[in-house]
């Protein structure tokens, strides 16, 4: 086992997977692509913040360091474990583009990851804590010192198998990023609000509902967000991770911890995770991510403030 070369202090650090894939749409296919919730993540938020590394395990076969380099990702934390990296293939059909079907999942080392936070890390000031085992989560979180902001992701798999585990870890975060399906089944709640009620506390909750937007609860404040419209959403892959990439990479753009974040910060911290998402999905995988330029993103910024304005009354 080795680490890839870097290792540098870091403002956000995330933790996941990495993976290689293989996908198929209506609007065709590839196949062995770079994937995994740390991808996806890294390079969202690399465009808002250029302080991030990477904790996760590849095997010897994985050829894509050089895209997380591309974009000024530490890689000192990703594990080099002889074998094969985590490969998952799956397909969206035409009736319901936005459902992955999984044709094979295989962990190879990723079965075995235990996340150990190279030290300058620990110093990290934000965490996103991807969809993983939650007791892997929480030992990542014993390693850190003192974060300003936390986040968590999460999946059914967990929900079903770890729901203690889980509201135990959600009592240790400041934001939960979860799908409307999610939020409704940990809690046991029909409404989705209802759902967000049960479980706010003092956190931020952000529930994602794909081609409809977004539903986000914060400091008792609820607002919704549409998604922005794309006319090809040719891979829906990592646009949840990538949508996460784009909040907490905007907050730790403007050095913010929970309690000193206002409203209008978190809105506009949610929209600009709509923004990365609607850049996602418009290719297999993240090859969108890597193109596009803060101008790109500004320009679509200001366009999605123009279509949910309601202007002054007449």
């Amino acid at each position: 086992m080795r680490r890839t070369e870097g290792s540098r202090r870091v403002k956000i650090v995330v933790v996941g997977s990495i993976a290689i894939d293989s996908i198929k749409s209506p609007y065709g296919s590839a196949d062995s692509i770079p994937g995994g919730s740390a991808t996806y993540f890294s390079i969202a938020a690399s465009h808002l913040c250029n302080e991030i590394g990477v904790v996760a395990a590849v095997g010897t076969d994985f050829p894509y360091t050089d895209l997380f380099h591309a974009r000024g990702i530490d890689t000192s934390g990703m594990e080099i474990i002889e074998g094969k990296t985590f490969r998952w293939g799956g397909r969206y059909e035409e009736d319901n583009p936005n459902l992955a079907i999984t044709e094979y999942t295989s962990l190879n080392v990723f079965q075995g990851f235990r996340p150990n936070l190279p030290n300058p890390y620990r110093d990290a000031e934000y965490l996103f804590l991807a969809n993983i085992d939650p007791s892997l989560q929480k030992d990542v979180l014993a390693q850190m010192k003192m974060p300003k902001i936390v986040g968590l992701d999460t999946m059914d798999f967990w929900i079903e198998r770890k729901r203690d585990e889980l509201f135990e870890l959600f009592d240790m975060v400041d934001m939960i990023f979860l799908n409307e399906e999610e939020a409704k089944r940990i809690t046991g709640e029909k409404s989705t609000i209802k759902a967000l009620r049960a479980i706010e506390g003092n956190r931020a909750i952000v529930v994602k509902r794909g081609e409809y937007g977004s539903i986000t609860s914060f400091k008792g404040t609820i607002f919704c967000l549409p998604a922005y419209p794309v006319e090809m959403a040719v891979d829906p892959t990592g646009a949840g991770d990538s949508f996460a990439g784009g909040v907490i990479g905007y907050i730790a753009s403007i050095g913010g911890g929970m309690e000193g974040i206002r409203e209008s910060e978190m809105k506009r911290a949610v929209a600009y995770g709509t923004i990365m998402a609607s850049f996602c999905i418009e290719s297999f995988g993240p090859k969108r991510l890597m193109e596009i330029s803060r101008e790109d993103i500004k320009r679509r910024l200001e366009e999605f403030e123009d279509m949910i304005s309601l202007g002054r009354n007449p």
